[in-house]
C-alpha cells in the first residue's frame, strides 16, 4: 500500500498502538505500532492521523505516553517544545507511573483524587 497517496489516515480502536518499541532503520521486527510510525507517519508525507478509541485499555502511563508520540512522530523532543514543560514527557509519565502505584497499594478509603495528587505533586 502506498501511504504517501492519503492525506488522513483513521485508526479506530487507536488503544491497540499503545505498546510503542524500539525505532529501527532497516525495519526490522516491526510491531504494528512502529509499522504505523514508520510507514506512514515518517515516511516524509505530511499524512495527518486521526486516532480514535472509545475504550481505552491503557494498563501503564506509558502506554498513553506512546499514543501521544505518534503525533509527534516519536521524538520525545519535539513533544517537549511543543508542549513547553519544563521536564521531559518521559520524566513526567515515569513520576505519573511511580505515584500511581504507590497510591494503588494503599486502602481504599485513602484512594482519593485529593490524595493522589499530593503524593504526584510531592515527587
Amino acid at each position: 500500500m502506498n501511504w504517501g497517496n492519503y492525506d488522513l489516515v483513521v485508526i479506530d480502536e487507536s488503544h491497540n498502538f499503545r505498546n510503542g518499541g524500539k525505532i529501527s532503520k532497516d525495519g526490522d521486527k516491526e510491531n504494528r505500532y512502529l509499522k504505523l510510525l514508520n510507514k506512514v507517519i515518517r515516511k516524509g508525507v505530511k499524512t495527518k492521523v486521526l486516532m480514535l478509541s472509545a475504550t481505552p485499555v491503557n494498563n501503564r502511563f506509558v502506554d498513553l505516553k506512546n499514543q501521544i508520540a505518534l503525533a509527534y512522530e516519536g521524538e520525545s523532543t519535539v513533544m517537549d517544545a511543543k508542549l513547553n514543560t519544563s521536564r521531559s514527557m518521559e520524566d513526567i509519565f515515569k513520576q505519573a507511573q511511580t505515584a500511581f502505584n504507590t497510591w494503588s497499594k494503599w486502602e481504599p478509603e485513602d484512594r482519593t483524587t485529593s490524595k493522589f495528587n499530593r503524593l504526584r505533586y510531592r515527587n
